[in-house]
């Protein structure tokens, strides 16, 4: 009924460790029944063991070629994770630290408490609020959340990913490291993946016309 309506349909796929192995083939599901914009979303803060992290790599390498086969198709498939090439990432987010927590949204609970998102509200950790709906804003409550910049994260500042990846969402980061400025590792063996399979984007899209004979690699 939905798609009768309305031509593009969107679909936030949550990913658990368990699930992982299933990614790939999960999306072209959905794309069948009709399912046309993906957003992919990692549970970074489960427990990730070493063969679920190192199917991250192979089931975003497989989204792509499943991505670049439906566009030489001129099929209707959006992916944002795939939509900017790995220059058009850089420009955007070198020197980006943190997220707009705060500062670019807030969430307000039933009790009329303001934190600064709606990962931060879940916690229910009074360190984080910033403000009540009948007395403002708190000033001198900043979470350190807001304040951290490059010097809070000396590990990734070091990474060469740093250019592409703003070090985690400071929430799922004390959720599962216990440090607002330390990612879990499937956070970073997501951007790794992500960032490798990016890289491609360039050289991969012009597919002459033996490329774009060939059956979807994805099987459903």
């Amino acid at each position: 009924m939905l798609k009768r309506r309305q031509g593009w349909l969107g679909a936030r796929v949550t990913v658990t460790p368990e699930t992982i192995g299933q990614l790939a083939e999960g999306v072209k599901e959905l794309f069948d029944l009709g399912i046309n914009q993906f957003i992919i979303g990692l549970v970074h803060e489960a427990d990730w063991d070493r063969e679920a992290l190192s199917e991250i790599e192979r089931q975003y390498d497989l989204l792509l070629e499943f991505y670049l086969w439906a566009k030489d198709k001129n099929l209707p498939l959006r992916m944002t994770m795939f939509e900017k090439s790995l220059d058009e990432v850089k420009r955007e987010r070198k020197h980006v630290w943190g997220c707009g927590a705060g500062s670019g949204r807030i969430a307000v609970t039933g009790e009329g408490k303001i934190y600064p998102c709606s990962r931060f509200a879940g916690s229910n950790d009074d360190r984080y609020v910033i403000g009540h709906i009948e007395e403002g804003f708190y000033k001198s409550k900043l979470p350190e959340a807001l304040r951290a910049g490059a010097w809070a994260r000396p590990k990734c500042v070091k990474c060469p990913l740093s250019d592409i990846c703003s070090g985690g969402c400071p929430a799922v980061n004390l959720e599962a490291t216990g440090s607002l400025y330390e990612p879990p590792k499937a956070y970073c063996a997501e951007v790794r993946a992500w960032a490798k399979a990016i890289s491609k984007l360039p050289r991969a899209t012009s597919l002459g016309a033996e490329e774009k004979n060939k059956p979807c690699p994805v099987e459903g």
